[in-house]
């Protein structure tokens, strides 16, 4: 799917917490691979991902809504993760969680 068909959302109270982090110039990079590796994207959401117990560990929520086989989206999550971690500083990596819905 073509980026410029797939939404993504980042409110501004998420974005102030990238910024906070150092994270915040790390979204596009993230969004370009999720777009150059997974099929079928329709939607990612970025947003606060808080543990109660950990309230100084915040994290952010990448929530990547997909329609796709199982197959693909391990396949795709493995080309993912290798891009991933060649391109974001390993400082900032844990401050990062993915997850999945798919339909």
């Amino acid at each position: 799917m073509a980026i410029e068909k797939t939404t993504t959302e980042l409110l501004d109270e998420t974005r102030d917490t990238c910024r906070r982090k150092g994270i915040l110039q790390f979204i596009p990079t993230i969004i370009a691979i999720i777009h150059n590796v997974y099929r079928g994207v329709e939607r990612i959401i970025f947003s606060q991902l808080e543990d109660p117990e950990l309230p100084e560990c915040e994290k952010l929520q990448i929530e990547i809504h997909l329609r796709s086989e199982p197959d693909h989206i391990l396949d795709d999550e493995e080309r993912f993760y290798d891009k991933f971690f060649s391109s974001i500083p390993e400082d900032k990596q844990d401050l990062f969680v993915v997850t999945y819905r798919v339909s």
